[in-house]
Formats: structure tokens, C-alpha cells, sequence
């Protein structure tokens, strides 16, 4: 996995992104609802549009272990809160958690270009 080995501003950049997913859940719900306004429409099937992205972008991460983490820590944001309940849940230790994740983060960023 070095051949993905980024620089830490660029995993930092990836985590931002995936923090964004709760926003992007959230506007994407009103994608197909009645609104008014046709720039909330469009913003809407937008951010559908990148949770779709983002979603199959994990899909190609090649470890299930380091999709298992990424989806868990940033699209289920409201289940689990820290990393600690992530590892935990997977049942591993935290060292190879870590590591798994900051692989995973090294592949997204190099996916996404950062």
C-alpha cells in the first residue's frame, strides 16, 4: 500500500470531506419533494449525486476492514461518535484500526486527487 502513501493535509482533506456526509444526507433527502424553490432542488439532486460518489469511491477501497471503518466512522455518523466505538465494534485492536483508516484515508485521497 505505499505506492498510495499522501501527505497528511491530504487525508485531513479527505476527512473533511466524508465529515460533510451528514450535510449531504441531509439536503439529498429533499431530492423528489415538493420545494419552491428550484436552486434548493438543485442542490439537493447535487448532493445526492456526490453521496453517490463518495459511497461507490468506498466501494472500491480494496480491504472490506478499511470500508467497514469508513463507512461506520463518516456515513454512519449518528451511530458511531468516536473512533473508539468504531474499533470496538469491529473488534480490533486499536493500532491496526488506526492503521487500516489511515490507509483507507491514504486510497480516498489518491482516488479524489488531493
Amino acid at each position: 500500500m505505499r505506492e498510495n502513501r499522501v501527505e497528511r493535509s491530504s487525508r485531513k482533506k479527505v476527512d473533511e470531506k466524508l465529515k460533510a456526509v451528514p450535510k449531504l444526507v441531509a439536503v439529498a433527502s429533499l431530492y423528489g419533494r415538493k420545494i419552491a424553490r428550484q436552486e434548493l432542488v438543485e442542490r439537493s439532486k447535487e448532493a445526492l449525486e456526490e453521496l453517490e460518489d463518495i459511497k461507490s469511491t468506498i466501494a472500491l477501497l480494496p480491504q472490506k476492514e478499511q470500508q467497514d471503518i469508513i463507512e461506520k466512522r463518516y456515513l454512519k455518523h449518528n451511530e458511531y461518535d468516536t473512533d473508539i466505538q468504531v474499533y470496538m465494534e469491529l473488534n480490533m485492536s486499536e493500532s491496526y484500526y488506526y492503521r487500516m483508516k489511515r490507509e483507507a484515508l491514504e486510497t480516498l485521497a489518491f482516488f479524489w486527487g488531493f
